[in-house]
C-alpha cells in the first residue's frame, strides 16, 4: 500500500466516523498526520499556502506564547498538544487531498454521517430511550444527544453539517445528490429536538448568508420558510420548540442568566490579565474573580469571552482575523453562478464555518474536541478545493496563475 493510499483511507475513517464517536477521527488523523509528516521528511515537504497561513500561526503563536505566561504554566502546557493538535487537522487535510474525486467522496461521507446520526437520534427519541435522551430540567422536554455527551455538541455538528449539505445539494452538480434531500429533513429535524439555541441560530445565519449566491427561487423559498415559521409560532406558543426560541436572549430564562453571570467573571479576569490567563486556565482565574462561584468556569459559553479571557486580546484579534479571512477566501473568487463540485465544496465549508461561528457567539465550540475537529477537516477540504479548482482552471487556461 502506498503512503499517498495509506493517508486517503485515514480521511475516509475521519469523515466516516465524525459525527458518531471520537475514536475513528482521532485515529485516522494521528495516523494520516504522522505519515505524511514522515513521506514529507523522506521525500521533502511541499507547502501549499493558503489566505489563512498567517492568521493561523498567529493563533497558534499567541496560544502557546499566553500558556507560559498563564496563571498555570504547567496546567497550560498539559492541555495544549491536544489543542494545537485540533488544528493540525487543516494542515492535513490541505496538503493530502490532491484529487477532486476525493473531495466529493469525503463531502458525501462527512452528511452520510450526519444523516445516519440523525436518525439514530430520531429513533431514539421516538423510542423514548432515557440513556440517549437528557431531560431538559424546569422546562420538562427531551433533548436528543445521539452518541455525543450533549444535545448541544450534536446540535452544532448538524447545523454544519446541514450547511454544507445545502449547498452542496443546490451547487455541487454531483447526480447522487438527491439524497440529500431527506437527509436535510432527518438532520433539521433532529437539530430541532436537541434545542441547542446557539446551533440553530448558526443553521440560520448560514441559510441566509446564502442568499448572496442563490438564485431568485431561494429568495422566494426562503422568504416563504420565514412567514410560516412565523405563523406557526404565533399559532403555537405553549409549543415547546417555540418557548425555547422565546428564550433566546431573554433574561427571564435561567440559561441566559447563567451566561450572564459567566460573561461577568470573564470580564473581571480581561481586567485582571488583559494578555490572557493560558489555555484551559479559565476555572482557577474566574475563582478569583469571582469568589461567590466556589467550582469557577472551565467553560465561559463563548468563543470570544473564552478566546480573550485564555489568549488576550491578541488571541481574540487573532481568532476574528482568522475567521474573516477564512470566509472571505473561501468566497471571494465565487461567481453569482457556482460552477461544479469544488466551488460548492468551498463555499460549502465557509458556511459550514458561519454555522459553527455564529454557535460559538454563546456556546464554547472552539473548545468542544469533536466539533472544532469536524470544523478544521471541512476546513481544510474547502481550502483544498480551491486549490484544485485553481489547478484545474490553470491546466484549461495557462495564462491563469495557480495561486
Amino acid at each position: 500500500m502506498t503512503m499517498k493510499r495509506y493517508q486517503l483511507i485515514c480521511l475516509y475513517m475521519f469523515a466516516l466516523g465524525s459525527l458518531w464517536t471520537n475514536f475513528l477521527p482521532q485515529v485516522g488523523f494521528f495516523a494520516g498526520f504522522f505519515v505524511w509528516l514522515y513521506d514529507g521528511w523522506r521525500r521533502g515537504f511541499v507547502w501549499h499556502p493558503t489566505a489563512i497561513d498567517a492568521p493561523f500561526l498567529a493563533l497558534g503563536f499567541i496560544t502557546i506564547l499566553t500558556a507560559f505566561t498563564g496563571v498555570d504554566v504547567m496546567n497550560s502546557l498539559g492541555g495544549l498538544p491536544k489543542t494545537l493538535g485540533w488544528m493540525g487537522i487543516y494542515v492535513w487535510v490541505v496538503h493530502v487531498l490532491d484529487d477532486s474525486k476525493d473531495v466529493k467522496n469525503l463531502i458525501r461521507l462527512l452528511i452520510f454521517s450526519a444523516f445516519t446520526q440523525s436518525l439514530y437520534g430520531l429513533w431514539t427519541y421516538g423510542k423514548g430511550d432515557p440513556s440517549r435522551l437528557e431531560s431538559g430540567g424546569w422546562e420538562g422536554w427531551m433533548r436528543i444527544y445521539g452518541t455525543m455527551s450533549h444535545p448541544i455538541f450534536l446540535g452544532e455538528g448538524l447545523a454544519m453539517m446541514l450547511a454544507l449539505g445545502g449547498v452542496w445539494l443546490l451547487w455541487s452538480k454531483d447526480k447522487f445528490r438527491w439524497w440529500i434531500v431527506p437527509a436535510s429533513l432527518s438532520m433539521s429535524w433532529c437539530l430541532g429536538l436537541t434545542y441547542a439555541r446557539g446551533a440553530w441560530l448558526g443553521a440560520v445565519a448560514a441559510f441566509g448568508m446564502l442568499v448572496r449566491w442563490s438564485p431568485k427561487w431561494y429568495w422566494v423559498a426562503l422568504a416563504v420558510l420565514i412567514v410560516t415559521a412565523g405563523y406557526a409560532v404565533k399559532t403555537n406558543p405553549d409549543h415547546q420548540v417555540v418557548k425555547r426560541l422565546k428564550s433566546i436572549g431573554s433574561t427571564e430564562n435561567e440559561t441566559v442568566k447563567e451566561r450572564l453571570v459567566m460573561w461577568k467573571a470573564g470580564w473581571n479576569m480581561i481586567k485582571d490579565h488583559p494578555f490572557g490567563v493560558g489555555v484551559h486556565n479559565s476555572e482557577q482565574a474566574s475563582k478569583a474573580a469571582h469568589p461567590e462561584h466556589v467550582e469557577g468556569y472551565a467553560l465561559l459559553h463563548s468563543n470570544l469571552v473564552q478566546m480573550v479571557v485564555e489568549r488576550g486580546v491578541a488571541g481574540v484579534l487573532a481568532f476574528l482575523w482568522l475567521s474573516v479571512a477564512l470566509l472571505w477566501a473561501l468566497t471571494q473568487r465565487l461567481k453569482s453562478n457556482i460552477d461544479g463540485p469544488l466551488e460548492a465544496a468551498a463555499l460549502g465549508a465557509a458556511m459550514a464555518y458561519m454555522a459553527f461561528f455564529v454557535s460559538g457567539l454563546t456556546e464554547y465550540n472552539f473548545g468542544t474536541q469533536r466539533i472544532v475537529m469536524l470544523m478544521w477537516f471541512v476546513v481544510g477540504l474547502g481550502f483544498a478545493s480551491l486549490r484544485l479548482n485553481r489547478l484545474k482552471s490553470a491546466i484549461r487556461n495557462p495564462q491563469s496563475p495557480i495561486s
